[in-house]
């Protein structure tokens, strides 16, 4: 909670380097996924981007479908996933455009 609360200098060494583990780990065709690198990566862009007025969570969240449509190319998995993750209706418009958009 604390790194997406507004610990910046945290978020952003934590988004490199899960970016970084991520890429080296896909480029060596080791065994892994992207749907859970996506869904943090994903977390840490939409806290890091927010807008001063609203909850970071908010926005962690629209980040998360952002990205996890964009690298499963399901966007509508992605919607569906966040929201039942977030249990929260008040995100479905802005969490729809994010994952159309991406």
């Amino acid at each position: 909670m604390k790194i997406i609360a507004g610990d910046y200098l945290l978020q952003g060494l934590l988004l490199v380097l899960k970016t970084l583990a991520t890429m080296l780990s896909v480029g060596s065709n080791a065994v892994g996924g992207l749907f859970t690198p996506s869904l943090l990566i994903g977390a840490l862009l939409g806290a890091a981007l927010h807008l001063p007025i609203g909850d970071p969570l908010f926005y962690a969240a629209i980040g998360m479908a952002a990205v996890l449509a964009a690298v499963s190319q399901a966007p509508l998995m992605a919607i569906l996933m966040v929201l039942e993750m977030t249990l929260n209706s008040m995100l479905l418009f802005p969490v729809m455009l994010a994952a159309v958009l991406a």
